[in-house]
């Protein structure tokens, strides 16, 4: 599913399953969770920003396919939102 094409509000953003939370299926919700959670490890680590985060993860063989899914989904929204923006 393209970010172009309306997706009805009871399901996921990505993928058109029935949604959990943040406009995500449970498969995405919990991909999300776990870039945000991974993320301060790896911006302590690296000093690195978030969009530059998700690009190495996308170069990072054995992600998994929900998380590079919501990497995708991430990159292709044109207005940030709170789903798309690094954990505070």
């Amino acid at each position: 599913m393209t970010s172009e094409e309306t997706v009805p509000d009871d399901l996921c953003s990505v993928c058109g399953r029935r949604i959990q939370a943040d406009l995500l299926c449970e498969y995405h919700h919990k991909a999300l969770q776990n870039l945000r959670g991974a993320f301060n490890d790896w911006q302590h680590a690296m000093a690195i920003d978030w969009t530059t985060y998700l690009d190495r993860l996308e170069e990072t063989e054995g992600v998994g396919d929900w998380v590079l899914e919501i990497i995708e989904f991430i990159k292709s929204q044109s207005d940030p939102s709170e789903l798309t923006q690094p954990p505070t």
